[in-house]
């Protein structure tokens, strides 16, 4: 396991006026900050003193967002500052994506978790007529569930 930074402070990406007086945008923001570290270095080939070849599949998982907008709530300060935090990191991933040379070749999906805001119980979509149009194969197992790739 890499060591964990004690607080975030010197992080890049990292809205200073929330880690002093919120402990889990403090520790959320440092969670976020391996995982950018950990995602970058396997796709540079080389973390924490291990080769790696080119991922075939990659999870990364952001945590700040979440803490972020349970806090503070959907249109709050807080939860901007997260999004905008989240958003340059996923920018650094995606860029070691392109330096590795894979990038027009990689699939991405962004899903969010709750606490982002209420459904609206009037939609009713699916998303299996926009996949089935885009030709995309995928196995629907419910609501929330699609394996891209299957039939």
């Amino acid at each position: 396991m890499p060591p964990i930074p004690q607080t975030p402070d010197g992080l890049p990406h990292t809205t200073e006026r929330f880690v002093r007086p919120s402990k889990d945008y403090s520790w959320s923001t440092i969670v976020d900050h391996m995982c950018v570290e950990q995602a970058t270095g396997i796709w540079s080939g080389h973390y924490r003193d291990v080769d790696y070849a080119k991922p075939r599949f990659m999870w990364v998982n952001f945590t700040l967002t979440d803490s972020a907008f349970h806090h503070g709530g959907p249109h709050s300060d807080i939860a901007e500052a997260a999004i905008r935090d989240c958003d340059a990191r996923l920018g650094e991933v995606l860029a070691a994506v392109e330096r590795a040379g894979v990038f027009d070749d990689t699939a991405f999906v962004l899903v969010a978790d709750h606490g982002m805001e209420e459904n609206n119980p009037e939609v009713r979509g699916d998303w299996d007529v926009p996949l089935r149009e885009a030709g995309i194969r995928f196995r629907d197992e419910g609501y929330s569930f699609l394996y891209l790739g299957e039939r």
